[in-house]
């Protein structure tokens, strides 16, 4: 009986590509979700909001992603995985941009919903683009690399950011 090995390719132009795009997408997810903390207190000063308040805003997105990622399958099914990777992406970077015009509350706590829902479709369809582009003896590897850049972006970068975003623009 012979056995046959599976010989990779080179990691290639394409799945290179993919691999760093939807990685660095991940990561900016991680960034929306975690820069906000170190500016809790400039926001609750701008807008006087009290520690309820900011427990809101960071729940309502994580509910909001949870309940969207559950539902993220019918929509797959209807867009196809591409389609909505771009949509969910692109829709989550204009209502991150839209956040910094909101002036209430109110306001911001539905925005921090719609993105969540965002990032909810984000997530799981990244992870299957990402195993779609991957050769089957590097797709552990990538899919690692993709959810790492979450916490990296997300936790070691963001307070960073937003500490030199403060001291350049203030409040």
């Amino acid at each position: 009986m012979e056995m046959k090995y599976l010989v990779a390719r080179p990691w290639g132009g394409y799945e290179r590509r993919m691999i760093t795009l939807l990685s660095l997408s991940f990561g900016l997810v991680g960034l929306d979700r975690f820069i906000i903390m170190p500016l809790f207190p400039v926001i609750m000063r701008d807008l006087a909001l009290d520690y309820q308040d900011l427990s809101m805003l960071s729940a309502i997105l994580a509910f909001a992603w949870g309940g969207s990622a559950l539902f993220m399958g019918a929509a797959i099914k209807v867009l196809g995985p591409k389609k909505l990777l771009v949509l969910s992406i692109t829709l989550l970077s204009l209502l991150a941009g839209a956040s910094a015009l909101i002036t209430s509350l109110v306001g911001l706590v539905l925005l921090r919903a719609l993105m969540g829902v965002c990032e909810g479709a984000f997530t799981p369809v990244s992870i299957i683009v990402t195993d779609e582009v991957s050769q089957p003896s590097r797709r552990g590897l990538n899919l690692g690399i993709q959810q790492a850049l979450f916490p990296i972006i997300g936790l070691c970068l963001g307070p960073l950011l937003a500490g030199v975003l403060l001291e350049i623009f203030g409040s």
